[in-house]
Formats: C-alpha cells, sequence, structure tokens
C-alpha cells in the first residue's frame, strides 16, 4: 500500500519501505493509479493497493520504482521557495520546520524515539550536490548497514533497569507508621493521623532494626532536619492526607532538610524542600543520602520530590570508602523537580577510583535554573544532573535547561546532563536545552567526560546552549582510561552560543570516540569567530575519534570542518551550507 496524507503545509509519502516529508511548495505532480489520479495537493489522506499504482502506464514492480518516479515527477528541482532542508526526512524523533525556508526550524519528539525509517546509512555525496539531489544521502537510502555492535553499549542500561525493579520493588514484613502534622503534639503517640506529632524531635530515638514509614500530613510546613544513622530494615518518608506535597524548610546551622546515614532500603516521595538561598555555598544539600566505608548499601528511591533554593545540590546520593570495600546498588530517582539551586543531582561513587554505584536509573527528573555560584572557584557548580562512579546506568526523558549562568571555575564548568568515571552508562531520550556558563568554560548540552568507558548518548535533543551540545574530554587528573563512549542518533540545534566553542567539541587523551547518525544545525549568527563547527580542544594528547554517517547543516559563516587525521576520522557525513533559500552540499566526506 502507499499512503498519502496531506495537511495544510506537508504532504507525507510512505509505504513500508521509505517515507518522505515534502512542503507544499515543492509539489508539482500527481500519482496515477488504475481507477484514476491522485494530486498529490489534495487534503486529507488516501491510501492506494501498490499494485494499482502506476507510471507510464504500467504497475511499479516495486517500492524502488516507485520512489524513483516519484522523485523525478511528483517535486519541483531547483532552489525555489521551500527548496531545502525539508529533504532531512522528518520522523519519530525529529521534526523539520519549513514554514520559513530561509530559517528552518528543527526540533526533535519524543513520544514514539524508535527512529524506525530513520536508520538509513546516507550515501557518499559531491561537493555542490543540490538538497533535492542528495534526499537519498539523509534517510532515504538503501537499507540499513550499520554495524550491530553499534548498539552492544545499550544493552548495559537494560540490565541496570531491570536490576534497579529488582531491588526497589519490595516492601516486606511488618512496618510501623508515625505521622506528622503541623498541628499535632510530641506528646501524642504518632501512631495514626488522629494523634499525630508535630515535628521531628521523636524521630531520632525510633528503632534502628524496625521498617518505619515517616508520614507526613500533605500540604503542610515543617522546619528542621529528618534524619537516619544506621537504619537498614527499612525507611519511607511520605505524605498521607492528599497528594499535595509535604514541605520541609531547611533551617540556619542546622544539617541537611533529608539526611540519610549508612542505610538501605530508603524510600523518599511526595517531598518539598526549600533551602536558605543557593547563592552561597554551604555544602548541605536537600536530600542527601550516604555511606562510607561500614555499609555496602542497596534500595534507595527518590519519587516525585521537588528540591529548591538550597545552596548546593538538590539531591545528592552517593558514597565514599576506602577502594575494594563496598558498592551502593540500587538508585532510582524519577519524576522529581530540581530548581533555583546551586546544582541539581549528584549520584556518585568513589569518583575517580572506582565505578562502585550499580543498577542507578534517573528518570523524567527536570533540573532547570540551577545557576552555579561565583564564589565557587574550586570546582564546577551549576549543573543540572551529573553522575560518577556508576557501572552500567540508565538517565531517561530527563530535562535540564537554563542551569550554569553563574559558575566561575576555570578548570571546568556545568552541563546540562553529564557522566564522568561511568562504565556502561546510557543516556537516552533526554533534552538540554539554554544550559550557560559564568566563564567561557563549558555550559554545554551533554558530555561524557574524563574516566568514561563504554558510554551511551543516544535519542537526545540539545538546542540554544552557550556550550557545545556534544562534548568528549578527557582531563588530565582524570584515574581511568577515556575509551570505546558514543553519541549517536541526536539532534544538536544551534548549540555553542557563547561563541567560544562550537556545536561538537572533543579533546585530551580520548580513544575510541565514536559519533554517528547525529543531526546537527550550527551558524554563528554574528557571534566572535571560532574554528568551526567542530572544535578540538587540548588535543595533543587525543588517540581517535571517528564521526560518520552524521548530517550537519551549517551556516555560510561557519568555516569549514577539520579534515580527516590521524586523531580525527570522517566517514560518511553529509555537510550543508546555506546559500539563499537553499542548503547545498560543502562537502560530503
Amino acid at each position: 500500500m502507499i499512503k498519502i496524507t496531506t495537511t495544510a503545509k506537508t504532504v507525507t509519502v510512505e509505504t513500508e519501505s521509505f517515507k518522505w516529508n515534502i512542503v507544499k511548495s515543492r509539489i508539482k505532480g500527481q500519482i496515477p493509479y488504475a481507477s484514476g489520479t491522485r494530486l498529490l495537493t489534495e487534503m486529507g489522506e488516501v491510501t492506494l493497493p501498490f499494485n494499482e499504482v502506476q507510471g507510464n502506464g504500467d504497475a511499479f514492480g516495486d517500492a524502488e520504482e516507485l520512489q524513483a518516479w516519484v522523485e523525478a515527477n511528483c517535486f519541483s528541482q531547483g532552489g525555489g521557495t521551500g527548496e531545502g532542508v525539508q529533504s532531512i526526512q522528518e520522523g519519530p524523533g525529529i521534526t523539520v520546520d519549513n514554514s520559513d525556508p530561509g530559517n528552518p526550524i528543527i526540533s526533535s519528539n519524543f513520544s514514539n524515539p524508535t527512529w524506525g525509517s530513520l536508520e538509513e546509512k546516507p550515501a557518499f555525496m559531491a561537493v555542490g550536490d543540490t538538497a533535492a539531489q542528495a534526499r537519498s544521502a539523509i534517510g532515504l537510502g538503501s537499507a540499513s548497514t550499520r554495524p550491530a555492535s553499534d548498539f552492544d553499549a545499550s544493552g548495559s542500561a537494560a540490565a541496570a533497569e531491570l536490576a534497579a525493579k529488582e531491588y526497589t520493588d519490595q516492601k516486606v514484613g511488618v512496618w510501623t507508621s508515625y505521622f506528622i502534622s503541623a498541628t499535632g503534639s510530641n506528646t501524642n503517640d504518632g501512631l495514626s493521623p488522629e494523634t499525630p506529632w508535630a515535628d521531628f524531635d521523636n524521630t531520632v530515638s525510633l528503632a534502628v532494626d524496625t521498617p518505619t514509614e515517616i508520614l507526613l500530613k500533605s500540604g503542610d510546613s515543617f522546619s528542621g532536619s529528618l534524619g537516619f544513622i544506621g537504619k537498614t530494615a527499612g525507611i519511607l518518608i511520605s505524605t498521607y492526607g492528599g497528594d499535595e506535597r509535604a514541605t520541609i524548610n531547611m533551617e540556619a546551622g542546622n544539617s541537611q532538610p533529608i539526611n540519610i546515614f549508612n542505610c538501605s532500603n530508603v524510600t523518599i516521595e511526595n517531598i518539598r524542600v526549600v533551602g536558605l538561598g543557593a547563592a552561597t555555598w554551604l555544602d548541605k544539600s536537600g536530600i542527601n543520602i550516604f555511606n562510607d566505608t561500614n555499609l555496602s548499601g542497596e534500595n534507595y528511591k527518590i519519587i516525585n520530590c521537588e528540591v529548591t533554593d538550597v545552596g548546593y545540590w538538590g539531591i545528592a546520593i552517593g558514597m565514599w570508602a576506602d577502594p575494594g570495600t563496598i558498592k551502593m546498588r540500587g538508585v532510582e530517582v524519577s519524576d522529581c523537580l530540581l530548581h533555583g539551586n546551586m546544582d541539581g543531582l549528584f549520584i556518585y561513587g568513589n569518583q575517580d577510583h572506582e565505578y562502585t554505584v550499580e543498577n542507578a536509573v534517573i528518570r523524567r527528573v527536570q533540573a532547570y535554573d540551577n545557576l552555579g555560584s561565583a564564589s565557587v572557584t574550586w570546582s564546577h557548580s551549576g549543573s543540572g544532573i551529573v553522575v560518577c562512579g556508576l557501572l552500567g546506568g540508565l538517565i531517561e526523558d530527563c530535562k535540564t535547561w537554563n542551569n550554569g549562568q553563574n559558575s566561575n571555575s576555570p578548570d571546568g564548568g556545568p552541563y546540562g546532563t553529564w557522566m564522568y568515571n561511568c562504565n556502561g552508562t546510557v543516556i537516552r531520550h533526554c533534552e538540554s536545552f539554554n544550559n550557560k556558563t559564568g566563564n567561557s568554560v563549558d555550559g554545554g548540552g551533554f558530555d561524557i567526560d574524563g574516566g568514561c568507558q563504554n558510554c551511551v548518548v543516544e535519542y537526545c535533543y540539545s538546542h540554544g546552549n552557550e556550550g557545545p551540545g556534544i562534548l568528549f574530554y578527557q582531563f588530565d587528573t582524570a584515574q581511568n582510561a577515556w575509551t570505546s563512549n558514543i553519541f549517536r542518533f541526536n539532534t544538536s540545534f544551534n548549540d555553542g552560543r557563547g561563541g567560544y566553542t562550537g556545536a561538537i567539541m572533543y579533546g585530551g587523551e580520548i580513544s575510541g570516540g565514536t559519533l554517528h547518525d547525529n543531526k546537527i544545525s550550527f551558524s554563528i549568527d554574528g557571534m566572535t569567530p571560532i574554528s568551526g563547527a567542530i572544535v578540538a580542544v587540548d588535543d595533543a594528547l587525543t588517540v581517535n575519534v571517528e564521526m560518520s554517517r552524521n548530517t550537519m547543516l551549517i551556516g555560510s559563516d561557519v568555516p569549514a570542518l577539520p579534515a580527516s587525521s590521524a586523531k580525527l576520522t570522517l566517514k560518511n557525513n553529509v555537510v550543508f551550507e546555506t546559500s539563499g533559500s537553499d542548503w547545498i552540499i560543502q562537502t560530503a566526506v
């Protein structure tokens, strides 16, 4: 069957083996079939029997014949209105708005990010080919020849997701529930909604060997710190009496509002934490879970929580221990809002030494307006989501934006979502945009940084960041080698807005970095000139990076891309450069 769908602006023609999305201004013809003809510009949707569709009086033998005939007879040619980036195939994962051909808008759609028909290998194109001639190079060509090994690293993320469920879906035994309300009294027993405590004072004497629920009255506000030490039998901190979050306000001179030390089987849900202000570094997170050498802990969940106005991390979960002693297993953070803090979310193991956090999953977290601090000069500040020390692990369906503008470390800046010293960790289906930096260091979208091995960023969308949308980097103090990491199937649109970098940046002693099948649009737009859409920095020790099957749209003001070399291998990439209302092939390597 062949299906034709016509809307106010576009026409979609598709069979099982190919699909076009074309702006109407490029349509000139009609498709004949046994019972008549079908104008491609007729509004609505029609499905025609494939074997009745005819060209020159004869039915087509296969989809390829039909594709060639439609391209030759039904599309306008040349560089007129509408000619241009609409030749990039739309579909699950990427959308192109060509209503203004001189200013195409590329965006991503994460509702069905399987990408199906987009998984095609771009053909080798010749310099000077027009967008009309280049259609087959951007998703309409032959069947995929992508090596199966490209997908191997995703297995670790799937394993992390399953393992996290194994740890976090357990609640066994008899639990004791304690209720706390702003209208309660600490002389009550706290064992029912009718006899609640008034604050957290009585929680310090609870037995560590009894599974315990601490339930705060929905919508009520409390001040102080709710903390536990050495409680491994089980802790649930949640609400009762409604869906609204309960609020815990940080007190000056007090500990973290929620502070969990050397505990296991911890769930925190439906809680809002408010700090004392994000501008000054306090070394106190809003929700803090920490283990040291004395505990190999497991099963940690933070769900549907909000943290704001904290002068450190909104949520921090991690460990620090003697090498080879302990691990932290089974961590989940989902459906949380982290905003207006110094930093957003941090999950960490023994940082530069070991991969000691196993089976960590971050899902549907939004981290925004975490601006960093000018007073923090010894480390990066102002990131949205950061993980390190992970073995496996998955970050999925998260959004990070408008972070980092006050960062002030000369040695490293913030990113929206990034990782370092991780092995087999995957970031997928995430969006990172409008992130910034205070001093022209970093401030980008996604980053696979020092000490990472076998990690993947896939099906993600970065746009409008001051720094690069994509960074590969090995810092000189990393304790583990940087090797075999992949960026694939991502979209970067107008990143590098700070004028000091490009859409892609790489550097340091990296080996085996691969960027393939990404969509990148980049233009300087009057900014300070840079070295190109792809920028190498501190690359004297770089071993090898390969960029293949990427599609790049660059403005005429963007310098030429670097040439292939012993350090950078370019294979079957297609690069368009704007020329009036058309995009032409600048180079194909």
